[in-house]
C-alpha cells in the first residue's frame, strides 16, 4: 500500500467548514491542544486509509489492468498500421 504523509494543518485549516472547526473551539490547527490534534490526525489518517482501500480494490485493479493491456495493444497495432501507410521523412529520398 502507498503511504503518503498527510498535511494535517492544510486539511484542517483549508478543507474543514467553519461549523466543524467550532466543535474544537479553534479555527487553526496549531491552536488545538495535543489531544485534539491527535484526534484530527487520526480521523484524517482513517479517511485516507478508507479512501485508498476503496480506490485500490483488488478486483477493480485487475479489471483496470486488463483494460489497460487491451488499450496498449490496440494503440501499438494502430501505430504499426499507420507506419505502413505513412512514409517516414528519412524514407523520402
Amino acid at each position: 500500500m502507498i503511504i503518503q504523509e498527510q498535511d494535517y494543518q492544510r486539511i484542517y485549516d483549508d478543507e474543514l467548514e467553519t461549523i466543524h472547526l467550532e466543535v474544537f473551539g479553534s479555527k487553526r490547527f496549531f491552536e488545538l491542544d495535543h489531544a485534539q490534534r491527535v484526534l484530527v490526525e487520526a480521523l484524517i489518517d482513517l479517511g485516507a486509509k478508507t479512501a485508498a482501500e476503496t480506490v485500490f480494490d483488488p478486483d477493480i485493479l485487475l479489471d483496470t489492468l486488463g483494460l489497460a493491456e487491451d488499450m496498449g495493444n490496440q494503440l501499438y497495432d494502430f501505430a504499426n498500421m499507420l507506419k505502413t501507410h505513412v512514409r517516414q521523412p528519412d524514407e523520402s529520398r
